[in-house]
């Protein structure tokens, strides 16, 4: 082929600008865009535990002498439990945020994947317990180190095991198990809730998308999931869930 004259490269360069400009500008909307739903969907979910403590605390102002300390006791600790809520939508708001904007990069390290499984079981059991639900550990004594952030991996694994806890009933169970796949780890959390149905699964990975089951437990603001898939993302990894109707879920 004939060498291109200075013209046809000069215009070429020149489309190429333009082309990385329009992105550019795409990119910033979809920032601002992002920026606007953030702000939006997480309003009534800011709103209320504020509102919470708000009515409490002006109850405890107006009653304070006609309030017994039992009284007294219960609606500061309906005011620290609405803090915590609230503290929790801020944490998990300003999580997704770094993760959608690409501002976290995974510190990776190597470390024993079986020992993060311990103390995050550890951690659960007491919670469990408190709902009469199983937990149970399952995995094999030689398990390889993997190279991996701890801490980003720990938060999907939470996020997951949060989940697992809300949604499974007095009663039942959940499964935390690990095994070796070729070169890799898999890390299954199943639970005995009431499963989510084919139709809603390829939108729970979505943020601020919630199943029903969800809906109605009126727990989370569905940042939870999308933050787990960013994380494994950031990792070239993925994640997937596999469940049928009032069979539970495992992710």
């Amino acid at each position: 082929p004939e060498d291109k004259g200075d013209l046809e490269i000069l215009a070429d360069t020149f489309n190429d600008m333009a082309d990385q400009i329009v992105a550019n500008i795409e990119s910033i909307k979809s920032v601002e865009n992002l920026r606007r739903e953030l702000i939006a969907n997480v309003s009534h979910d800011l709103r209320t535990p504020l509102a919470i403590q708000q009515g409490y605390a002006e109850t405890l102002l107006m009653k304070d002498k006609n309030l017994s300390e039992e009284e007294r006791a219960s609606y500061l600790n309906i005011i620290l439990s609405s803090g915590n809520r609230l503290q929790h939508l801020v944490q998990q708001l300003f999580e997704y945020s770094k993760l959608e904007a690409n501002q976290m990069q995974a510190e990776k390290e190597s470390f024993f994947i079986s020992e993060l499984a311990q103390d995050i079981t550890q951690k659960y059991q007491i919670l469990a317990d408190n709902k009469n639900i199983t937990l149970h550990l399952d995995m094999p004594h030689n398990l390889p180190m993997v190279f991996a952030d701890l801490g980003l991996v720990e938060r999907v694994i939470q996020n997951l095991m949060d989940n697992a806890l809300k949604f499974t009933p007095n009663g039942g169970s959940i499964q935390f198990i690990l095994e070796e796949r070729e070169k890799n780890i898999l890390v299954r959390v199943a639970d005995t809730g009431p499963g989510i149905p084919e139709h809603e699964q390829p939108l729970i990975f979505e943020r601020y998308r919630q199943t029903e089951n969800g809906k109605e437990a009126k727990q989370g603001t569905g940042l939870g999931l999308a933050i787990a898939k960013k994380i494994m993302e950031i990792h070239n990894s993925s994640i997937q869930v596999i469940s049928k109707p009032n069979e539970g879920a495992e992710f």
